[in-house]
């Protein structure tokens, strides 16, 4: 399931919880192996993300019942969280191994990216039994799993990427570009009991809007036709775009870097932005036309761009290494000796969850 494998939902604690049922039970912890004790809390949060993930996506409670890959979306929520249980104690043990930790920085800057989420679902969370504590452990083992990632595939690493590795996946995955994006009006569909005049009407507002649109975006395509005419580069255009559209022109920071990198591989970019770019000539502005945009752009030379290469590159080592990490972690995960809490496992089930 899409979605729902995620290291960065993996948490870990090192304390036996304490909670013990009515009938003599002990609840409070999900998974351990050796003196490392997963608290359920942990569980129980992981599998809300993953509940509140696909009733968002299907839009109903329903969404229980529906089958994926052989197997119902309850059973796969139950699944993934237990399978994330293991890989926190791999992550866990790994760390120790190989003498990774958490520096005080690091775990005050984990603490303070959860208050936040915190505060806003704090009843939430109540409600299906998970402290702070709980939510809290979620971002420090992201962290930890982040620095362990790093210290396996960063620079001197035991498997270290290759600097001409992330460059050739940054040149492949990505287009540095310039864009002054212009959207076309919506266009309304007229009532059923319209009149023809009224109909009318509303086409008319829509054309002469949308020539409007077209019509700016063609004065600033010729407007940076002529700064590059006279010596000035497509980021003087969009500086000078800036200042046209802010509130306020002098706050604008002109030695701000306007550039962006156009993904791809992104399902929310448009695909002619990606073929047209493409095939244009560097540093020379051009407009292109989709359903919904007009777009004054232009064509960058990626490799000179050092600074966005350096802002994306973990980025990059996740995508060429991030899977075989997983990887790894679970066939290290299968040699720990694992015991799971089936009392904890069989009480805590999506079905029970309050989302909403």
């Amino acid at each position: 399931m899409k979605g729902l494998k995620r290291i960065a939902a993996a948490v870990l604690a090192v304390a036996m919880a304490g909670s013990i049922t009515a009938c003599g039970q002990d609840t409070g912890w999900i998974a351990k192996s050796g003196e490392n004790v997963l608290p359920v809390g942990t569980y129980i949060a992981n599998m809300m993300q993953n509940y509140m993930y696909q009733y968002m996506m299907y839009g109903s409670e329903d969404v229980l019942k529906e089958t994926v890959d052989g197997k119902t979306v309850a059973q796969a929520i139950q699944d993934d969280a237990k399978e994330d249980a293991a890989f926190s104690l791999a992550i866990l043990k790994k760390a120790e191994e190989q003498g990774i930790s958490l520096t005080e920085e690091e775990e005050k800057i984990a603490k303070a990216s959860v208050s936040s989420a915190w505060e806003n679902n704090k009843e939430l969370y109540e409600k299906n039994g998970v402290a702070q504590s709980s939510v809290e452990l979620v971002a420090r083992v992201s962290a930890l799993s982040n620095k362990l990632f790093l210290h396996t595939y960063g620079p001197n690493g035991e498997k270290e990427v290759s600097q001409d590795e992330l460059r050739t996946k940054f040149e492949e995955k990505y287009i540095r570009a310039g864009l002054m994006i212009f959207p076309k009006p919506q266009s309304k569909t007229a009532p059923a009991d319209a009149t023809e005049e009224e109909k009318a009407i509303l086409e008319e507002t829509y054309n002469t809007n949308l020539q409007i649109a077209r019509t700016d975006a063609q004065n600033w395509l010729a407007k940076a036709e002529s700064m590059k005419k006279d010596g000035k580069t497509f980021q003087d255009t969009l500086f000078e775009y800036d200042k046209e559209y802010a509130q306020d022109a002098s706050s604008v920071d002109e030695a701000k870097d306007r550039y962006v990198l156009v993904d791809r591989t992104a399902p929310n970019i448009p695909k002619e932005v990606v073929e047209e770019l493409e095939k244009a000539e560097l540093d020379t502005p051009k407009m292109i036309e989709t359903e919904e945009y007009f777009i004054v752009c232009t064509k960058q030379d990626i490799k000179e761009d050092t600074a966005s290469f350096e802002s994306v590159r973990e980025n990059l080592l996740g995508e060429l290494k991030g899977e075989e990490f997983r990887a790894d972690l679970k066939t290290y995960s299968e040699s720990l000796n694992i015991e799971y809490n089936d009392a904890a496992i069989s009480k805590y089930v999506p079905k029970k969850l309050k989302i909403k």
